[in-house]
Parts: structure tokens; sequence; C-alpha cells
């Protein structure tokens, strides 16, 4: 399914829709890989601006500068790093509901309408410039790992997981506040729901190792 959308919008970009689109993260990766720094958002000449995230224009920016500003083969690369970025978010999907229990012909079926049905591939189009593919990537992530985190065996979670869960949250927020929000909420009710649950295990052997101190304690005074 996966390999046959990117054949799919790689055609559809073929046909003349993948030439360079005017928007304020293309303005300003031109500007960038044209050496004239962040800037010239609302168009060539405009000047330094603040308009936009610093991670947001950086692969558009790249591929402008390694192959030239609007040419066809950086706005192929930038075509094919947008596909990839799908894929991934219709795979994560895919997990995630695998995660709250849909059936395998469900997950098919909702991956084969995302992948497969055109209606997608006009807004796909921006994701050259834009990071909402990889916000959505990131977003789908938290929520994939919070969910088997709530799930899992063990009644605490980690420093290893929140330090995890923390790292991520941090860049989702830079390369888009909107997701960070979205991916914080999502922790704060991982951490709702597993507060004051503590560690039963640990809790139960406690009390057996007193009970077999209190013991010890009895059968040495007996003996005396």
């Amino acid at each position: 399914v996966l390999f046959r959308s990117a054949v799919l919008r790689m055609a559809w970009a073929a046909n003349g829709r993948y030439d360079p689109r005017a928007s304020e993260a293309s303005f300003i990766a031109a500007a960038l890989a044209d050496g004239r720094g962040f800037a010239d958002a609302f168009g060539p000449g405009t000047g330094p601006t603040a308009h936009l995230m610093p991670l947001t224009p950086l692969p558009a920016a790249l591929a402008y500068r390694l192959l030239g500003v609007g040419t066809p083969a950086a706005e192929l690369t930038l075509g094919l790093w947008a596909a990839g970025w799908v894929a991934l978010s219709i795979v994560l999907a895919a997990k995630v509901m695998q995660a709250i229990g849909a059936t395998a012909t469900a997950r098919v079926a909702a991956a084969a309408i995302v992948a497969l049905v055109p209606l997608q591939f006009p807004t796909e189009g921006s994701f050259r410039y834009w990071e909402s593919a990889i916000a959505a990537c990131a977003i789908l992530f938290v929520l994939l790992r919070t969910l088997r985190l709530d799930r899992a065996q063990a009644d605490r979670v980690t420093q290893r997981d929140l330090l995890t869960l923390g790292a991520i949250n941090g860049a989702t927020f830079v390369c888009s506040p909107a997701a960070g929000l979205a991916t914080s909420g999502v922790i704060g009710l991982l951490l709702l729901r597993r507060r004051g649950r503590g560690n039963p295990p640990l809790r139960r052997r406690a009390p057996r190792a007193r009970t077999r101190c209190r013991s010890g304690a009895r059968c040495r005074r007996g003996r005396r």
C-alpha cells in the first residue's frame, strides 16, 4: 500500500504539480539558500523575519542550496522528502489503531484510504516546505508510546521513559508549537492516569521482608 501510494504521488507530481509554490516557507528557504538569511517571508526584498519556526524552512533551504532554487531536481527531492514523512505517518497511525484494538482489516482499510485516495495529494504538496507531516509523525509517535506505557505491566513510568517523552516533546515544540501542545496534553494525560498507582510489587515485597524479620525475632526469642 505504501509503495503504491508513493508511486501515485510521484506520478501526480510529475505532471507539473510540484512546480515551485509561493509561500512564506518557500520564500524563506530561497533566501537561506541564496545567503540572505532568515528573511523575505512575504516575498523577495521584504527583509528579515521571525514569521516561522526556525526548523520549518531548513529542509527546503538545503535542497535549494545543493540543487538550485526551484529547479525540478530540488522540487522532486522535496517531493520525495514529503512522501516519506506521509508514509511514516500512515505507518504510525496504523500502529496506534493496533494499540487501541482495531482489527487488521480496519487498519489496512484506513491506511489504504489515506494512502491511495487522491484527495490528499494537493495538500501534501505543501509538505515540501512546511512541517505538517513531521508534526503529525511526532504526535502519533508520542500517542503510540504513551498508549504502550499506559498498558504496560509495570505500574510506574521510568525516568528513561519520561526523558524520552520530554525530549520528543521539546523537539516537537521547536518544530510546531501546536503539535507540541498536543503532545504535552497526551503526556499529561498519561501522568494523570498513573498518578497514585506507585509500584505495588515493591510495596508487597517490603511487608513480607518485615514479616520475616519479625518472625525471625520471635523465633530467636522462643529459642532463648
